[in-house]
């Protein structure tokens, strides 16, 4: 079982805030069932022996789990979907480190099914996803019945979220990062190509490329490459310094 992150805003957060005890008890051990996806079975049998293991045969336990699911989805933590015949979870706000290349669960619907609008368009780094499948901030949840394949959306809150997203088709160094690595003595473009390799090498996957970016960018130093680039670049940089004061060249 991997070790995952409990988030410190989690104790902020108004939508566990609102969950019964149970409720909330049963999120953080759903939290360690899931993949590297946030994706675990939606069984109650299944997830009431892997959360509490020690209670198993308890009476009534997997009833409380599957009323404790239906209270997960209703405040938007997690979304529930079918595929294949069986009921999945897709755990949402699924800020988790990443290993694996391939969920061993099925996708949501919503994820192969969604319309172009809510892809990865080149135009958007920032992958606003109406995705109910997870999402930091809440986007439209997948509530995803035996019945009803289609995405049902929320007004609630914690349903307006981004989901994690791998390289948006497209996406480019724009001036504004750009401008940002030179200010901190980074050649953009060169790391840019070598952050791209790497994200496409490993299967990154962030909800906010340009802040992904910029934290490259703040962390370049600590790995060698922003500091050579810094040392190729000086020269270039002290001399741009001295025509911005009115010096010669």
């Amino acid at each position: 079982m991997p070790n995952r992150i409990a988030h410190q805003d989690w104790t902020t957060d108004a939508a566990r805030d609102s969950l019964s005890d149970f409720a909330e008890r049963l999120l953080g051990r759903i939290l360690l069932l899931c993949d590297d996806f946030g994706r675990y079975y939606a069984d109650g049998s299944i997830i009431a022996a892997g959360s509490f293991p020690r209670r198993v045969g308890q009476p009534k336990l997997v009833s409380r789990v599957e009323q404790a699911l239906a209270e997960l989805e209703r405040a938007g933590l997690i979304g529930l979907y079918s595929a294949n015949g069986q009921r999945f979870i897709q755990f949402r706000d699924w800020r988790q480190q990443v290993r694996a290349a391939k969920s061993k669960f099925p996708e949501p619907p919503a994820v192969a099914e969604a319309p172009s609008d809510i892809r990865c368009a080149a135009s958007d780094s920032n992958c606003d996803h109406p995705l109910s499948s997870a999402a930091e901030a809440g986007s439209a949840p997948i509530s995803i019945s035996n019945n009803d394949s289609r995405i049902a959306t929320t007004s609630s809150a914690a349903a307006r979220r981004r989901i994690l997203c791998d390289w948006p088709e497209g996406f480019e160094l724009n001036d504004a990062m750009r401008q940002y690595a030179i200010q901190r003595g980074i050649d953009p473009e060169i790391e840019f190509e070598h952050w791209h390799a790497d994200c496409l090498a490993k299967g990154r996957q962030y909800r906010d490329w340009e802040q992904a970016w910029r934290t490259r960018i703040n962390k370049a130093p600590q790995f060698g490459g922003g500091a050579r680039l810094r040392s190729r670049m000086r020269p270039a940089m002290e001399n741009l310094a001295r025509i911005a004061e009115g010096g010669e060249p």
